[in-house]
């Protein structure tokens, strides 16, 4: 604002960043460890990534799903042509192979497809 030409006064700007800087309840938060441990027994994890050939004229999106519990792959899969209709499909497939019991969470990355 100051590049601008207005003229702002130092109390005004911190009035505004103390309610920015404002963080959660800590009674209220629940810590990313604890979680893990009360429910680790019930977590698929994912992860899409990108593969390239030797040349690099082919891309190979290849998909895997873990059980957090006990580390073991549920199941993968490799494509060259990806679609939303295929990540559909695998997702359901890896999914079947969970107990349905103690699937409640299924951790993914940010990627699009999803």
């Amino acid at each position: 604002m100051v590049k601008l030409g207005f003229l702002i006064s130092e109390k005004s700007v911190s009035k505004y960043i103390k309610t920015l800087r404002r963080s959660p309840n800590p009674r209220k938060r629940l810590a990313w460890k604890n979680f893990y441990a009360l429910h680790s027994d019930s977590m698929t994890v994912s992860d899409l990534f990108t593969v390239f050939s030797y040349n690099f004229l082919e891309m190979y999106k290849v998909i895997f799903f873990m059980d957090l519990e006990t580390r073991q792959i549920l199941h993968f899969d490799i494509t060259v042509k990806t679609s939303t209709r295929w990540v559909r499909k695998v997702i359901k497939v890896a999914l079947r192979k969970k107990d349905p019991k103690n699937a409640s969470y299924v951790l993914t990355d940010n990627d699009t497809l999803f």
